[in-house]
Order: C-alpha cells, then sequence, then structure tokens
C-alpha cells in the first residue's frame, strides 16, 4: 500500500497491486531501441505487471498502522508481513509461467537484500529463494535456447528501473524521495525529478519511452483515520491523473 498524507485524518491510499499494474504499462511503452534490445520482452512486461502480486491477499484486509491509524504504507509495514507477500508472489508467479517466476524472485531478493545481515528472518528467506533461484534458472534456461543468464539479470535490472519510476509517481511529486537514484540500466544513469511547475508531473532522463509522454490515471481509496480499509465503498476511489515527460 502506498499511502499519502498519512497524517493527515484523510488519507489517499494506492495499492500495490495498482502500482504493478502501472509498472507493466511502463514496461509496454519502454522503447526497444533504447540501450539493450532485450529478448522475451513479452515476459519482461508480465514479470513488471505481476512483480508484487504477492500483495493480493494483505491488501484485501490490511492491518491499520497504530500511529496514523491508516494502512500500513509499504515503507514502515512490518517486515514478516513483507516477506510472506514476497514469498506469495513468488509462488503465483511461477506457477503461471517459469522465466515470470524467477523475474519475480529476483525483483524480491533484490529487495530484500538489504536486511538480510541485520534480520535472521530474512537471511532464512534469502537462503530459500537462493535454492529455487538456482533450480528455476536451470528450467529457464533449457526451455529458452539462446537465452543467457546475462539476459536474466538484464531483464531484472529493467524490472527494477521500472519499479522504481511507478512508485515515485505514485507516492507524489511532493513527497520527499527515500530511495536515492534510479537504478542504471544498460550503462545509463538516470534521473528523475519533480517538475516543479506542474502537479503530479515528474521528469525523467534520458528518456526511454516510445512516446514523448507517460499518462497513468491512479485509483485511489480516500481512507478516514480507524477506518476498516475493507469496508470501504467504490465511491470512495479517488483518480489521480500522473505524468511522466522527458527531462
Amino acid at each position: 500500500m502506498i499511502v499519502r498524507d498519512s497524517n493527515s485524518a484523510e488519507a489517499l491510499c494506492i495499492t500495490q497491486i495498482h502500482h504493478s499494474l502501472m509498472t507493466g504499462e511502463l514496461a509496454k511503452a519502454w522503447n526497444a531501441d533504447f540501450g539493450i534490445r532485450l529478448p522475451l520482452m513479452h515476459k519482461v512486461i508480465r514479470a513488471a505487471m505481476l512483480h508484487d502480486i504477492g500483495w493480493l491477499d494483505w491488501e484485501g484486509q490490511p492491518g491499520l498502522d497504530s500511529k496514523t491509524e491508516h494502512p500500513h504504507d509499504f515503507l514502515s509495514m512490518p517486515k514478516d508481513s513483507h516477506l510472506g507477500i514476497w514469498q506469495n508472489g513468488f509462488y503465483d508467479s511461477a506457477a503461471l509461467d517459469p522465466l515470470v517466476g524467477l523475474l519475480v524472485l529476483r525483483h524480491n531478493v533484490s529487495l530484500a537484500g538489504k536486511d538480510a545481515e541485520k534480520d535472521p528472518a530474512v537471511k532464512a528467506f534469502m537462503d530459500e529463494m537462493d535454492d529455487k533461484d538456482k533450480q528455476l534458472e536451470q528450467l529457464v534456461l533449457s526451455e529458452n535456447p539462446g537465452l543467457t543468464a546475462e539476459d536474466l539479470r538484464t531483464m531484472n535490472s529493467l524490472v527494477l528501473l521500472l519499479d522504481y519510476i511507478s512508485l515515485r509517481m505514485l507516492m507524489g511529486s511532493s513527497r520527499k524521495n527515500p530511495f536515492g537514484p534510479p537504478p542504471e540500466f544498460g550503462g545509463n544513469s538516470f534521473k528523475l525529478t519533480a517538475d516543479s511547475k506542474k502537479g503530479e508531473t515528474m521528469l525523467l532522463s534520458p528518456w526511454p519511452f516510445i512516446e514523448s509522454k507517460f499518462k497513468w490515471k491512479a485509483q485511489a481509496w480516500r481512507h478516514q483515520r480507524g477506518e476498516r480499509f475493507e469496508k470501504l465503498s467504490p465511491s470512495s476511489q479517488k483518480e489521480i491523473s500522473i505524468i511522466l515527460l522527458p527531462g
């Protein structure tokens, strides 16, 4: 859950499932001639679209943060919940397609890895996923002649970059960036900044998409402090138009 204005009486909540769909649309908009040309791009698009599928159950009945009385923002939720979500995401996506499952697994492991040395539960998760990774990579490479381990790393890099762009846009251009610069891709260093003249607009350089503008209609839920999220009705939804332009 991406929670905007979490310290106010009403917060805007955007689900990770919605963010995942946006990430998939960014992958569809990618310019195949930018940087490294990827094989099996349709699989990368599917992995980008499903990379947060593990959130589906949790976001149906999200717990409330005791400090804000709004659903937990994805950056502040309990780590054990995150681990279960990442594990579910791997199993759900791998059941659909081994290559997609492998990309989702590696995406989640790259996020979890920052805490592996200081959290035994994260370390155990990483060890379990490492075994799954080795098995899946062998299967994927055997089923896709011509595909290489380097191709898989490049695919993962693209999903990481698109995930970053989608998250930053959905968090809102006024929110402080907690992540640092965007991930590199194909030897390119990217810069993503808020447009100081236009709200809900961000600028990206270099520009890697086919069209000269990317626009997304984000679906947010208006959540009143202390309200059970699963009790919200469709009338509680709000549409937010967010735009990405060359910077």
